[in-house]
């Protein structure tokens, strides 16, 4: 009798132990499928990723096609998602970054660099004559105190890759942009193009 009992409890132990093994083995080809769904889920995610990018660019260059004020960077600076401090990072810049301005707002430039467009403060750049002209316009300061800071008398200004020309006409700066197009800076801050032969 005693025998019968322990030879059942190892049968039942025996069982046990092969049912746990085929349960795992289950469990493990489940594990594997789903790493090959994940697998294939991470892939597609980066092909999105990578569409977006594509998209974004032509977002960027559409953007910056009529922009030519530019401005660099003093220090690494992080590219926020808004305009105020609370915003999140998109990406960060190193020191003397090209980027372009798109607009300014409350003490920060909406800018684009690269494959990346999106919010910086003021103190974070480089400032320059054009750039304090810009942002007084944009304040709603009279033009003449900003103006009257410059000495335009068909004079070159050149940066690290662009040359532009300002000709003075009575009350406005006209300005010859990368492409050869014309325009001024008008009382909104925005760019107003003219006829090409104002800038000569």
């Amino acid at each position: 009798m005693k025998s019968i009992f322990i030879f059942s409890l190892f049968l039942i132990t025996a069982l046990c132990s092969a049912q746990a093994e085929e349960e795992i083995k289950l469990l493990l080809n489940e594990r594997k499928k789903l790493e090959m769904v994940q697998s294939r889920i991470i892939d597609s995610i980066s092909q999105i990723d990578t569409k977006i990018q594509e998209i974004k660019s032509s977002e960027i260059k559409l953007k910056i096609k009529d922009s030519s004020l530019i401005a660099y960077l003093r220090i690494s600076t992080k590219i926020k998602d808004e305009p105020t401090a609370l915003g999140k990072p998109l990406a960060t810049l190193p020191a003397n970054s090209k980027v372009i301005i798109l607009d300014y707002s409350e003490g920060y430039y909406h800018i684009c660099s690269d494959l990346i467009c999106g919010f910086i403060n003021e103190m974070w750049v480089i400032p320059s004559q054009e750039l304090r002209q810009y942002v007084d316009i944009k304040k709603g300061k009279p033009t003449p105190n900003s103006v009257s800071n410059f000495n335009y008398n068909s004079r070159q200004t050149t940066s690290k890759k662009q040359t532009q020309k300002r000709v003075t006409r009575p009350s406005k700066i006209y300005h010859t942009g990368p492409r050869g197009g014309c325009y001024y800076i008008n009382s909104k801050g925005n760019k107003s193009y003219v006829s090409r032969s104002l800038c000569n």
